[in-house]
């Protein structure tokens, strides 16, 4: 700084001496001898020594032994702030409503003034500075000394120190990108002024603004102590990735079945959707449900959109769907041993069969839906078979189980020569005339169980009688079932239709074929199966006891009764007419079966019956032998020519025996 007899000159919109005449602006300047009243606290302070404070970092410090003058710089600073106090009592005079606009753009311009007078005067400071350093270099002596010998030429004791600009200095951040991390983010600044590295908080300050979120962030350099000015540097924050989770409750799911999928790491959001690249094999709710479709592979994939902070997330995840289980898994007792059959599989290539928990056999082909098993040999041990469907996906999550007491089965006669005595005076006779080898069907009830005894000492294959479907007036539990009568059966006085779905009609049916068993019996000659078939078509305009069960009851109630009996009581079961019945429990049951027999193919009631009637039950015992079943029938004709017909017939089609009867009531004759 130099003083007013230095004569230094200013810039003449800013500053002026007392003997200038330089034009002012148009609002009014103060003076040295101007006796304004001023703001205490914008107004200079002076001590009883005159020495004027000022900051040390925004101008050359000054101590004076008395009297120091103002500068022209400080003159100029309470020139600026005069005007400013006269303009606001000025304004303040106005009455409210009356400012011009004029006077509101003059009031802008002169803030606009004095920010570029602060921005000037600050850089002045810095150019007088570097000023006095040149001089001094210049007279040999350092900035301090030349200053100091100034002052001493003037009478006056100064302390100066230099003021270096930040501005010129080469400042970079450590890094000009980051990713968001939901703190605040500071990079390491480096400032270099010529071939001085400056020192943080020494020599500078640094100051982070809007660092945290996503964005360009700042970072304010500011110089201290004897570093002036400022710098604005930025730096980008960039959007974080999402790392989503997604979590399935299985690794596989079979067809038509569910699974869950559960996603999770979105930042900033809830919201989670959900695509299936294949829906063919597998589709997804929106709430991550999968169900599968049918076998093979779909991707699964989450995905969650951009936030303020975060960029657009997704996982994916790989599910395989394999078969499902087989809807039936069947067992049957066979003479070789045990018969498993099931129903194909979608989608499967293979099965894996279990017996008692252990896996026994593996199926290679999908098409396969037998098989036998022959070690299971144990007489009346009761074996549980699973079955599980796999593919290329892998093996099935569900399985199908059947259990079965194993029966060593009695190999159904072949016999050529049937009896069928169902009259108990002649059941001895019977007995007695049956020879080796040959069939004898009798009503046991009330027979000496020593007569069927020695039959089989002889040779004789001996079959029990149990009415299914029908109830005699003549049984002594006649009174017992009475209540589930249902119509009476034509042509058969006191005989009467049964409902057979009653559970206690079952037990009774059982409990028949284990007290005949006891009496010595191989099998049983099972009548009036037709009650399947009569349950729907045959009782239409007749009077009703009871209504009728459903077929479908019927089938489920007979089917459950001759399992039983088989595979628990352990004799073979001889269903007498009931086609319908026996055509679809063979399907459901196979091998179950062994043995059927028909009454009248060709003659019924001693007529001869129509073309229509003997090409149909001609058809259905063709189909049974087809099976491997022993066929029998019983043929009633009391003419010789109708009893040969008959044999001929039988004989023509390959079928196992025929019975002539030339009475209604068979009488084993």
């Amino acid at each position: 700084q130099e003083t007013e007899g230095a004569g230094t000159e200013q810039d003449p919109q800013l500053q002026e001496t007392e003997a200038d005449g330089t034009e002012q602006d148009p609002e009014p300047q103060e003076t040295e001898a101007d006796s304004t009243n001023q703001d205490p606290e914008t107004q200079p302070q002076e001590s009883e020594t005159d020495s004027t404070n000022q900051d040390p970092e925004t101008q050359l410090q000054e101590t004076e032994a008395e009297g120091a003058e103002l500068t022209p710089e400080q003159e100029q600073a309470q020139t600026g702030e005069a005007l400013a106090e006269d303009e606001s009592a000025a304004v303040g005079g106005k009455q409210e409503g009356q400012e011009t606009v004029q006077e509101k753009e003059l009031k802008t311009d002169q803030k606009t003034d004095q920010k570029e007078t602060a921005l000037l005067a600050e850089d002045q400071e810095e150019e007088a500075v570097s000023e006095e350093a040149a001089s001094a270099i210049a007279s040999g002596l350092t900035p301090s000394e030349e200053s100091k010998k100034q002052q001493e030429s003037a009478g006056k004791a100064v302390t100066v120190e230099a003021v270096v600009s930040i501005r010129k200095a080469k400042i970079t951040l450590s890094r000009t990108s980051y990713t968001y991390t939901g703190k605040a983010i500071q990079p390491g600044v480096t400032v270099v002024r010529g071939k001085t590295t400056l020192k943080k908080n020494r020599d500078y300050k640094v100051t982070f603004s809007a660092n945290v979120s996503v964005g360009t962030a700042t970072a304010k350099i500011t110089g201290i102590k004897k570093y002036r000015g400022t710098i604005i540097k930025t730096f980008k924050i960039n959007r974080a990735a999402q790392k989503l989770t997604l979590k399935a409750s299985t690794s596989r799911v079979s067809a038509g079945r569910t699974m869950t999928v559960k996603a999770g790491g979105a930042r900033e959001t809830k919201k989670y959707s959900f695509k299936s690249s294949n829906k063919a094999v597998a589709k997804i709710s929106s709430t991550g449900k999968i169900t599968g479709v049918k076998v093979g592979t779909a991707k699964i994939r989450v995905s969650t959109p951009a936030t303020k902070n975060y960029k657009a997330g997704s996982k994916t995840i790989t599910v395989k769907v394999v078969p499902t289980a087989t809807k039936s898994l069947k067992a049957s007792n066979q003479v070789g041993g045990i018969k498993l059959t099931w129903a194909k599989v979608a989608g499967a290539n293979g099965y894996y069969l279990y017996r008692d928990g252990k896996r026994i056999t593996t199926i290679s082909k999908g098409s396969t839906v037998t098989w036998l098993d022959k070690k299971a040999g144990t007489k009346n041990r009761k074996y549980t078979y699973k079955i599980i469907a796999k593919a290329s996906t892998g093996a099935s999550t569900l399985s199908k189980s059947v259990g079965i007491r194993r029966v060593i089965k009695i190999k159904a006669s072949s016999s050529a020569t049937a009896r069928y005595c169902l009259e108990q005076r002649y059941v001895s006779r019977t007995l007695t005339n049956s020879k080796k080898n040959n069939l004898a069907v009798i009503d046991p009830t009330g027979i000496n169980t020593s007569l069927i005894a020695k039959a089989k000492d002889r040779g004789v294959v001996v079959y029990g009688y149990i009415n299914a479907g029908a109830l005699e007036k003549t049984r002594k539990y006649y009174s017992q079932f009475e209540h589930l009568r249902i119509c009476e059966y034509d042509g058969w006085p006191g005989e009467y239709w049964v409902d057979v779905t009653s559970s206690s009609w079952k037990t009774h049916l059982i409990d028949e074929a284990k007290k005949q068993k006891a009496a010595g019996v191989t099998g049983v000659y099972f009548d009036n199966v037709e009650i399947y078939y009569m349950v729907k078509h045959g009782f239409h305009g007749k009077h009703l006891y009871r209504d009728p069960p459903s077929q479908e009851s019927v089938y489920k109630a007979l089917s459950e009764v001759i399992k039983k009996i088989e595979n628990e009581v352990g004799i073979l079961v001889m269903p007498n007419c009931g086609d319908t019945f026996v055509r679809r429990f063979e399907k459901d049951n196979p091998g179950v079966i062994l043995e059927v027999n028909v009454e009248g193919v060709l003659y019924e009631d001693f007529d001869r019956k129509s073309s229509d009637e003997v090409r149909y039950l001609t058809s259905y015992l063709d189909w049974c032998a087809g099976r491997g079943m022993v066929t029998r029938g019983i043929e009633y004709t009391k003419s010789s020519s109708g009893a040969e017909e008959s044999r001929e017939y039988y004989k023509k089609h390959g079928w196992t025996s025929v019975y002539i009867s030339r009475h209604k009531d068979l009488e084993g004759d």
